[in-house]
């Protein structure tokens, strides 16, 4: 159902490349990869993940990339998406802001990321896992960004901020 979600706000925006941001074993970097036209590359911090990103992706095509969320290895507005799927909520709140601004550093277009929100319990969190004000990050960036569930009921948001 997540994925169902997140595919149809990515149907909606324009792009013809991508960075995805902890990409873990590249889930959503198939996704995107599977769209005609469209190039990219899957980043993450962890060897282990990209590691087995190449063998997930198997023939697709896509450069990996080791490198933190709040320091990419690309020039300023340089793609057209720059992704983030259920990792900000991992980091703490300066360096999830500072991962945020760095994506936007990167944008061209679009920032998109799906976490865990929930707007009564901003500030709670549990081991490694943050309940950020994503609408107060992205506005302290001066950037605005819509907000939608994956699914009903979902205790996750999808949050995009065309540029």
């Amino acid at each position: 159902m997540q994925k169902a979600g997140l595919r149809r706000v990515l149907e909606q925006l324009p792009f013809q490349d991508f960075v995805e941001v902890g990409s873990g074993f590249g889930r959503i970097t198939k996704i995107l990869l599977g769209r005609p036209g469209v190039r990219g590359w899957a980043s993450d911090v962890s060897l282990d993940q990209l590691r087995a990103a190449r063998t997930y992706l198997g023939g697709i095509a896509s450069p990996l990339i080791r490198s933190s969320a709040a320091s990419l290895p690309f020039k300023s507005h340089s793609v057209d998406l720059v992704i983030a799927s259920e990792v900000l909520m991992h980091l703490p709140p300066k360096d999830m802001q500072m991962a945020l601004a760095e994506m936007a550093r990167v944008a061209r277009r679009h920032i998109v990321n799906l976490d865990w929100y929930e707007p009564y319990a901003v500030g709670a969190a549990i081991p490694w896992c943050w309940n950020h004000d994503y609408p107060g990050a992205y506005r302290e960036l001066r950037l605005d960004a819509k907000e939608t569930r994956p699914y009903d009921r979902s205790l996750q948001r999808i949050f995009v901020a065309s540029l």
